[in-house]
């Protein structure tokens, strides 16, 4: 491990980016902010790998200085400046996160699969479909139940779509429903305080 260096820690479901500043010292990029810290407290009990950048545009010293300059900055966003966009911007100069792209690339990949299978089973059991995601979505809010999921998934069968096929739609219906399960219950929160 040398100063400038990449490092990547592992996380639960993403990795977490700092930029080495040598005697065990590293700087990242947080909700809080860009802080100096250990390199005990940047891993967090796991292990740490370094990312080689083949077409590094700033050298060790300036990569460091450069992730200086951002220090007292509050500007985090998961999505849009995060741990990973922070630490190639002070090596490479480029705004990129390789984790957020991966995601972004996923979910248009499940998205188009949905529409496939949408039109490949027609219209009927398109409007089946259309309706199971409305269902979904009320009971994501309403923390109810969700009535005919199992007619309208075998009607789905029935017109000739494998289970293959409604995997990716599944899986973005689920994914939507725990995300409207918790604006719900945060919603439900807020309004009883």
């Amino acid at each position: 491990m040398q100063r400038g260096d990449h490092l990547i820690s592992p996380r639960i479901g993403y990795t977490h980016h700092g930029l080495y500043l040598g005697q065990q010292r590293v700087i990242h990029y947080v909700q809080d902010g860009v802080a100096v810290v250990t390199l005990d407290a940047f891993q967090q009990d796991q292990s740490c790998s370094v990312r080689h950048h083949l077409c590094r545009r700033f050298d060790a010293g300036q990569s460091i200085g450069r992730a200086f300059k951002r220090q007292g900055e509050d500007g985090y966003n998961v999505l849009f400046n995060n741990c990973e966009h922070f630490v190639h911007w002070c090596i490479e100069g480029t705004h990129d996160s390789q984790q957020v792209s991966q995601l972004v690339s996923t979910s248009l990949a499940a998205s188009q699969a949905a529409r496939l299978a949408a039109s490949t089973v027609g219209q009927q059991a398109g409007k089946h479909t259309v309706q199971l995601a409305a269902q979904a979505a009320t009971a994501a809010v309403t923390g109810s139940q969700v009535a005919g999921s199992t007619t309208a998934l075998a009607t789905g069968l029935a017109a000739g779509v494998t289970a293959t096929t409604l995997a990716p739609l599944a899986l973005t219906m689920a994914t939507s429903a725990v995300v409207g399960y918790g604006v719900g219950k945060l919603l439900g929160w807020m309004l009883d305080d």
